[in-house]
């Protein structure tokens, strides 16, 4: 994983819904497309030039990261397919009422420091 220097630590439950995605979905844009690739980034969704947090990722190949990255996925088509990750993983599909989600203390407390 690539860490910026303001960037808070990936908790348990955001590490281990990374883990399922990349083991249960592969790259979703991949699969969507009717394609099995292998998941090899977690994609960020970005939102007013801010990463939206650790829950708000995708699984992606590098070509679709790239894609991402370029404008060829708009944001309104990467809500949607986390929005369908979500789905597929069975999880809370909520999306926050800000940029930021905030963190209660017991996720903090629970925070992987890598």
């Amino acid at each position: 994983m690539i860490w910026s220097r303001n960037q808070k630590p990936w908790t348990k439950a955001e590490l281990a819904r990374a883990e399922r995605m990349a083991e249960e979905i592969g790259c979703i844009f991949c699969g969507l497309n009717g394609d099995m690739g292998p998941c090899a980034v977690r994609h960020h969704i970005i939102d007013g030039n801010k990463r939206m947090g650790h829950w708000y990722t995708l699984p992606v190949c590098e070509d679709d990261h790239v894609k991402c990255h370029n404008g060829t996925y708009s944001h309104a088509v990467q809500i949607d397919t986390w929005l369908k990750v979500q789905h597929l993983l069975k999880l809370s599909d909520e999306l926050p009422p800000s940029k930021l989600p905030k963190r209660d203390k017991t996720e903090a407390d629970e925070s992987v420091a890598r």
